[in-house]
């Protein structure tokens, strides 16, 4: 009894499902393809730093704010050295051209006693509109990193980033960034600044995202 026209092209369909599925079982059973490194994420509580917006022209800051993460097999952190403040800078030069704002420097490092770092990413973020974020590449400074992404420019709705491939233990990379805001001194200001640093053990990757949150208030917000 011959194949009607119908069961031939249903045979034809299953065939056409059932082969990609036994060669990708097949692959995988022979180590050939492989199944996706296992990626575990711990997330760490934010570390905060505020201060009142300062008034005089320039203004030395000093501080520093950090977050870190050991776990006796990796020791990962993030800091935030606020240098300086700049009130009514020169209109001429950049990235500030007139407008207020703060200059820091994000430091990162990573070092790993058993396996192997992979990547850090810094994320920087800010809570409004009236604030511009500029990540001055042409000054960081790497150690046992390359930098292979920058996005050095953002506002709201996005955010200004860089990407650094981990080649040897420890690590640690170093950028310059510049804050500055548009509003006429009278909003505050929120920026977020995390750490998205991987490392491999045993064949698990571990994410370990540290968050830093940087706050200028006006001095009514702070009920002064």
């Amino acid at each position: 009894m011959g194949i009607s026209a119908r069961n031939k092209w249903l045979s034809i369909s299953l065939l056409a499902i059932i082969l990609p599925i036994s060669t990708l079982a097949a692959l995988k059973f022979s180590g050939i393809l492989r199944e996706p490194a296992p990626l575990e994420t711990i997330t760490r509580e934010s570390v905060s730093w505020s201060m009142s917006r300062p008034s005089d022209s320039n203004v030395n800051i000093g501080e520093e704010v950090w977050n870190t993460h050991i776990n006796g097999k990796a020791t990962i952190r993030i800091g935030v050295h606020i240098a300086e403040y700049k009130e009514n800078p020169d209109p001429v030069i950049g990235p500030f051209f007139g407008r207020d704002g703060f200059i820091f420097v994000v430091y990162s490092s990573l070092s790993v006693l058993q396996g192997a770092g992979v990547s850090m990413v810094v994320r920087i973020i800010p809570g409004d509109e009236n604030a511009t974020m500029y990540v001055k590449s042409d000054l960081a400074i790497e150690g046992n990193v390359s930098l292979t992404e920058i996005g050095g420019f953002n506002v709201k709705g996005n955010e200004a980033y860089y990407k650094a491939k981990v080649l040897n233990s420890p690590s640690h990379l170093g950028m310059q960034l510049y804050w500055v805001f548009n509003d006429p001194n009278n909003e505050n200001h929120r920026l977020d600044i995390v750490l998205e640093a991987t490392y491999c053990e045993n064949g698990i990757y571990r994410k370990i995202v540290l968050p830093i949150i940087l706050q200028i208030l006006i001095v009514n917000s702070l009920g002064n």
